[in-house]
């Protein structure tokens, strides 16, 4: 039973991941509208980008981490 919990709870953050990195790709296309639209500086949009590639980095590095876990507990 607490095997089944901690999987279904596994997969929730796995989801809950996922999301975040959609709402990741969302906001780099509100970061270039607002650049193009001049709402942000080049060195602006540069900035909050590079910081949002960090970050998308990191999801990335952690949805693999735990999806190579999940797979590595089945064996």
């Amino acid at each position: 039973m607490q095997k089944d919990v901690a999987s279904a709870e596994t997969m929730s953050f796995n989801v809950f991941l996922q999301i975040a990195s959609g709402s990741a790709s969302e906001l780099e296309y509100h970061l270039l509208l607002a650049r193009d639209l001049n709402f942000l500086t080049d060195t602006d949009y540069r900035e909050l980008n590079d910081e949002l590639s960090t970050l998308r980095r990191m999801l990335t590095s952690l949805l693999q981490k735990i999806e190579t876990e999940r797979v590595m507990a089945k064996c």
